[in-house]
């Protein structure tokens, strides 16, 4: 097996090719790489997500309304706020340090198309956690409505901009402990 020295070189190849063809998940797929970590080697990308980062312009006022919607900080450094998810931490992050960090300008971040989902055990959490999330500062983007493939949602957006789904799925049943898996978390 290589060393970490070893595949390194062979990574940025292959994430500088992938970049330019346009495929750069896809490749990850399709190569068996190994990487040299504390705990062994590790096979390529795992299939998960482990932080999600918001980019923020004004961290008390975050901080403030996603601890409206009922999350609690965990302790962090200076200069970051994170909430423990199941499985996953959500960051906070100034807008203008992490440009700095990545060497844009502010305007080059730019804003993402990404939907947060959030999904709920019953069809009438949604319009609970939509009115909650109005009275924190959120803006309502579509109330609770039916939705054709079966389940039942509504959007917002956080003071940031950032758009969230709040879904029941009758379909993707939720774990005891709220995890959620697209088959159903018993699937």
């Amino acid at each position: 097996m290589p060393t970490l020295n070893e595949v390194d070189p062979i990574c940025q190849g292959l994430i500088e090719y992938a970049h330019l063809q346009g495929r750069f998940f896809d490749l990850l797929q399709e190569t068996t790489l190994w990487v040299e970590t504390a705990g062994g080697y590790l096979q390529s990308l795992e299939q998960r997500i482990s932080l999600i980062t918001l980019a923020v312009s004004d961290m008390g006022r975050a901080a403030t309304f996603y601890e409206a919607l009922g999350w609690t900080q965990v302790e962090t450094q200076d200069g970051i706020v994170a909430f423990d998810l199941i499985s996953q931490t959500l960051g906070l992050y100034l807008k203008e340090a992490l440009a700095q960090e990545l060497g844009f300008s502010v305007d080059a971040l730019g804003s993402g198309a990404i939907l947060l989902s959030h999904n709920v055990r019953t069809k009438d959490e949604v319009t609970l956690i939509l009115d909650k999330a109005a009275s924190a500062g959120g803006h309502i983007l579509n109330p609770a409505k039916d939705v054709f493939w079966g389940g039942h949602h509504g959007h917002f957006q956080d003071p940031d901009g950032h758009i969230w789904e709040i879904a029941h799925n009758p379909f993707s049943t939720l774990g005891a402990d709220g995890s959620f898996q697209w088959n159903g978390a018993d699937a």
